[in-house]
């Protein structure tokens, strides 16, 4: 969505409302084989369009969090 805006040059602006509320689980978190799958994919995306992401602080804090969601998940 940021792509699409900055080549179309549309301008944004700061709302500091919750607009969108997701619930936790998915399709992306059903098995840590998807989990894995998944964040390999956003990795290959960001490495395709130039975008810089240090590879410590992504496994920690995206990784860790949907294996928390999917221990959540397993529970209920």
């Amino acid at each position: 969505m940021m792509r699409f805006m900055v080549r179309n040059r549309i301008l944004t602006a700061y709302v500091p409302d919750v607009l969108v509320k997701m619930r936790t689980g998915g399709v992306s978190n059903r098995s840590i084989v998807n989990i894995v799958r998944q964040n390999l994919e956003i990795l290959r995306a960001a490495r395709h369009h130039r975008i810089s992401m240090k590879l410590l602080p992504f496994l920690f804090y995206k990784v860790l969090s949907r294996l928390r969601q999917y221990v959540i998940a397993s529970i209920e």
